[in-house]
């Protein structure tokens, strides 16, 4: 691989880094204003307000939701739960060790 499509790599690894700490961030936000029934005013739910006030749609909103309901349900500090298979927002910008072969590729084939 060149140097440039290696920089290319290396910067859109990066910027998802940003973007899912970012993510978890907002999410975190969201639980508090949930929790809080910040919503509840105006709106018939948390995830109607997010779409609203994000310019999400409706089902994205409620994914975000149900993202943040997971971490309620895994631990305070939003560590995943045990044999959850998720990785937590401090992994994020730590990706696996080894990235994954193409087919065909490696030692055996």
């Amino acid at each position: 691989m060149s140097d440039d499509l290696f920089e290319l790599g290396e910067r859109i690894a990066q910027l998802a880094a940003r973007i899912n700490i970012a993510t978890f961030d907002m999410l975190t936000l969201v639980a508090e204003f949930d929790r809080r029934k910040g919503w509840a005013d105006n709106f018939a739910s948390c995830a109607e307000w997010l779409a609203w006030r994000t310019g999400r749609t409706l089902a994205a909103a409620r994914g975000d939701i149900a993202a943040h309901g997971v971490r309620r349900r895994a631990g305070r500090d939003g560590s995943p739960g045990r044999g959850s298979g998720e990785r937590g927002a401090a992994d994020a910008h730590h990706p696996p060790a080894h990235p994954p072969r193409a087919r065909g590729t490696g030692p055996g084939v």
